[in-house]
């Protein structure tokens, strides 16, 4: 099968990432919130699951250990939230919200949820399971089990 450049170029970059990035970010400044996307997602997970490691946001937001340091730091700043570390292994840190951390859960998830409602809007029900089977299954493609990896 032949592929378009500018479809290529679409997967690659992610403009749809890009462009829902974007909103999320004006929606959230409007509402004086001062947290990105990927700031939220860290957030989410927290305010499901209070207390997790480091390691854990990484392998939930699927971002390498590097990356969540950098937003982890960010959030420290703005009093958001706290690392604390293991009693029995100090290379391991707890990440738990703080009260500022916990009071923004119900804003940023209306945010988010509008956003998300605004994207999908005149997309039928059926469209949308097609769109994340193809996009899960080009996961997958990218992303193969370790199995599969050890057999190559």
């Amino acid at each position: 099968m032949k592929i378009p450049e500018e479809d290529i170029y679409n997967i690659i970059v992610g403009r749809t990432t890009i462009i829902v990035n974007r909103i999320l970010l004006r929606n959230f400044r409007k509402q004086d919130l001062d947290i990105t996307m990927e700031q939220w997602s860290i957030l989410a997970i927290l305010w499901k699951k209070d207390g997790c490691t480091q390691q854990e946001l990484g392998n939930r937001t699927f971002r390498e250990k590097a990356g969540v340091t950098k937003l982890l730091d960010k959030l420290e700043q703005q009093n958001i939230i706290v690392r604390i570390p293991d009693r029995t292994d100090r290379r391991i840190r707890f990440i738990y919200l703080t009260a500022k951390g916990k009071s923004l859960k119900e804003t940023a998830n209306k945010i988010v949820e509008e956003t998300y409602k605004q994207a999908i809007e005149g997309i039928r029900e059926d469209d949308m399971a097609v769109c994340k089977k193809v996009l899960n299954r080009i996961y997958e493609n990218l992303n193969p089990p370790i199995e599969k990896q050890v057999a190559r």
